[in-house]
């Protein structure tokens, strides 16, 4: 697992992408008519690319999960722990300051830094950084998750994968069609099934004709998510996010489906996703928000051009200036670790 990746690197730039559209999106999601044209627009964009945080965790999944990862808890608690806690503790604490002050027009203070340095210390993640936790929580359970991997048994992870798709999807499923409500839920296992998707995935080698059905699987479900979800939002009366969770069978197929895609079109290529695109997609990822904010500022959403055109200029404003921040940040001594994961 030293050498890189090509298909990982690919699939992270190709995230980072599809989280700030995601967000762009979201500023303006609830807030329109759900039987306009520009809402059906948000909700075919948004049925394509919530694979974004999905393949992050299989990413994960696939990296940290595999034997030939070195790692002992020592490395695991100082290089990766901390450093992602460190991380996560500066850039929640800095975007829970900046909404109180902007938002909520609450005064500069030293009290106000102080209370939203406890707020991230308690968990309470703002904006995109509930993932941050979800890693965190993903690397204090590797000790045990990598003994259910060492031994590449495949039935064992059949097993699992079959009773973490039970209870994430198919229980849900159930008590949204068959108006009932089936309570059990287990540890953090709304995630969890994609870090051990991405092991998996990486690790086996699917049947020729499984691979095609869920390609198929994929493209339909990306379908149905946007049918369903334009349906139940008239139903409802107004916006639904019903079919966006990230565990819901319509995302789980088609994140597998470009997973898959990516790992079986690339894996024996020899390039290289373009090295600071790679080394800045996280950064892009953390910064994102404030650059969002930005857009906001100088009057973007108020453009009078074409909605589509709106909403991906936007993206690209939010991305590129992500990404010229995240590379000045880079070049930096010492504060590049706020951007290194």
């Amino acid at each position: 697992m030293k050498k890189r990746i090509y298909y990982f690197d690919l699939l992270k730039v190709l995230g980072a992408l599809a989280v700030v559209l995601i967000h762009v999106i979201s500023e303006v999601y609830y807030t329109t008519d759900i039987t306009s044209t520009n809402f059906k627009i948000m909700v075919i964009l948004e049925s394509f690319i919530r694979y974004a945080i999905p393949i992050y965790y299989m990413i994960s999944g696939a990296i940290f999960l595999n034997e030939d990862f070195n790692l002992d808890n020592k490395k695991l608690y100082k290089k990766y722990i901390l450093n992602l806690f460190l991380i996560y503790l500066f850039w929640n604490t800095s975007y829970t300051f900046l909404n109180e002050v902007i938002n909520n027009n609450i005064p500069i203070s030293i009290n106000l830094i102080l209370t939203s340095i406890k707020s991230t210390i308690l968990g309470h993640a703002v904006f995109q950084f509930d993932f941050l936790i979800t890693i965190l929580a993903f690397y204090v359970s590797l000790p045990i998750l990598r003994l259910i991997t060492k031994k590449k048994n495949k039935k064992e992870i059949d097993y699992l994968l079959l009773i973490l798709f039970i209870f994430n999807s198919l229980i849900p499923l159930i008590n949204v069609y068959m108006s009932i409500s089936i309570g059990y839920f287990i540890f953090f296992t709304s995630v969890l099934i994609f870090f051990i998707l991405g092991y998996y995935l990486n690790t086996f080698e699917l049947k020729k004709n499984i691979t095609k059905y869920i390609y198929i699987a994929s493209i339909i479900s990306v379908i149905l998510t946007i049918i369903l979800t334009i349906s139940d939002s008239l139903k409802i009366g107004y916006p639904s996010e019903l079919f966006f969770y990230y565990y819901s069978w319509n995302i789980l197929i088609p994140s597998i489906g470009i997973f898959l895609y990516c790992k079986n079109k690339f894996k024996n290529t020899n390039k290289n996703v373009n090295k600071t695109l790679t080394s800045t997609y996280f950064g892009i990822y953390l910064i994102h928000g404030f650059s969002l904010g930005v857009a906001k500022v100088i009057g973007m959403y108020n453009i009078n051009i074409p909605f589509i055109l709106k909403i991906l200029l936007i993206t690209t404003f939010t991305y590129f200036l992500s990404f010229i921040a995240s590379l000045i940040i880079s070049k930096i001594p010492y504060v590049k670790k706020l951007i290194r994961g």
